[in-house]
């Protein structure tokens, strides 16, 4: 069974590091304190429910998958696309930074494809993970537009939030309908800087994509799946009887997502930044809530990994 490389140790330190630090700085700022976590008690009902929203998660995740490997002419089972999906998850604790579990996910599609096109299939399926969540955050604004004008915060919020979103799906828009000449202006540009040809594969994923319905196929998925997410995020934050309403903070929350890209280690790092000043300075909780919300959510995101252990026991036990 192939193992994927671990990154060099001075770059996890360095990673470790940072995430320290942020802690260290919302401790020092008085936005992180243990004490709260033991006084404000814990929902399990609330708990429980968030952990079980987690499961649909890998199952949506799996679906996009397939979709992504079947435009390159990969032939994927959908009970392969979750044991792919399923090891990138288990991966994520032993490979504890960012797209770990992508170069693990990578590792295990090689073996029913090229090894580029591996690469370059995992990266396609995270970029269109980012696309559902930008369609996530468009729909939830337009859904909620009359309580977003009338809070001044809400509408700063959302406006950056919108104008993020939308420039991106504009550019995935740019590649759907003129992949011909978006793809030779784009090779011969690749062609030119560091690292192109990596850059050019993916290019060729997102094109042959583009080509058929599996890119909305796999859109639609991702966007449900940031749904789940997302609600599930809400019903944690009434298990740490966090006084937020709810329609404010699934606004918010695609925000959290962007930022959480730039975590570090443990899921600490932009999106646990994200959580206290939105939740404080837009949704008006008392300081510390948002930080103790960010905590928890690794937590509990780790712990949904459980739901793997069963399926790759099967999967092994069927080879």
């Amino acid at each position: 069974m192939p193992v994927p490389a671990r990154t060099p140790w001075p770059r996890r330190l360095v990673r470790y590091g940072i995430a320290f630090a942020i802690l260290f700085g919302l401790w020092y700022l008085d936005r992180l304190r243990l004490e709260d976590f033991g006084r404000a008690g814990l929902e399990w009902r609330w708990a429980l429910a968030a952990l079980g929203l987690l499961l649909p998660v890998y199952f949506v995740a799996a679906v996009r998958l397939q979709c992504v490997l079947r435009s390159m002419g990969a032939s994927c089972t959908l009970g392969q696309a979750l044991s792919f999906t399923f090891y990138g998850a288990i991966a994520e604790l032993a490979l504890p930074f960012v797209f770990g579990g992508d170069l693990a996910k990578a590792v295990y599609v090689g073996r029913c494809s090229s090894r580029a096109t591996a690469v370059a299939t995992v990266l396609a399926d995270r970029l269109v993970g980012l696309l559902g969540l930008c369609v996530f955050a468009l729909l939830a604004s337009v859904a909620q537009i009359r309580l977003i004008l009338a809070d001044e915060q809400l509408l700063r919020v959302i406006l950056l939030l919108v104008g993020l979103s939308g420039t991106c799906l504009a550019g995935c828009l740019a590649v759907v309908f003129l992949h011909g000449p978006a793809s030779q202006l784009g090779r011969r540009i690749l062609g030119a800087v560091p690292a192109g040809d990596k850059a050019a594969t993916l290019l060729r994923v997102m094109t042959q994509l583009s080509r058929g319905p599996h890119l909305w196929r796999a859109v639609a998925c991702s966007t449900l799946g940031h749904g789940f997410w997302a609600i599930a995020a809400s019903f944690l934050a009434y298990a740490l009887n966090l006084d937020v309403p709810f329609v404010p903070m699934l606004l918010v929350l695609p925000i959290v997502a962007f930022c959480n890209a730039l975590s570090f280690a443990g899921g600490i790092g932009g999106g646990l930044l994200a959580f206290e000043y939105l939740f404080h300075n837009v949704l008006g909780a008392p300081p510390g809530d948002g930080a103790r919300l960010g905590i928890a959510l690794p937590i509990l995101l780790t712990m949904s990994k459980v739901y793997a252990i069963p399926w790759l026991f099967m999967a092994d036990r069927k080879r």
